[in-house]
């Protein structure tokens, strides 16, 4: 049996088309436990609700999969940090520290941006 490897996806998934063809294939692949999904922003040009339409792209991603109740999703941060030292906490950081203290030398966590 194929070694599954744990992933998070991390992606501005509303912003361009080419986010939907990484989603899709990293929910099907049999080489993937994917341990959540996290919308994030691609800044304020074209909209000011830039996470949130990434989180609906997601969302919907996962309802034509039939996925919607077995994939977590953490929405990342709504937009940049104000500035260099200013840390902003949105729960997909959350849900990379979390998974990724259950990592180890034999089960790593991949997390692809």
């Amino acid at each position: 049996m194929m070694r599954q490897r744990r992933v998070i996806i991390n992606s501005d998934a509303k912003n361009e088309a080419d986010d939907q063809f990484a989603i899709v294939p990293g929910l099907l692949s049999p080489t993937f436990d994917t341990r959540g999904l996290i919308p994030v922003h691609f800044g304020t040009r074209r909209t000011r609700r830039a996470m949130e339409e990434s989180r609906e792209e997601i969302d919907l991603l996962l309802d034509l999969l039939g996925l919607t109740e077995s994939v977590t999703v953490a929405n990342g941060a709504a937009t940049a940090p104000p500035d260099e030292r200013t840390a902003v906490d949105p729960p997909g950081a959350r849900l990379i520290i979390e998974e990724s203290k259950l990592a180890s030398e034999r089960d790593p966590l991949c997390v692809a941006f």
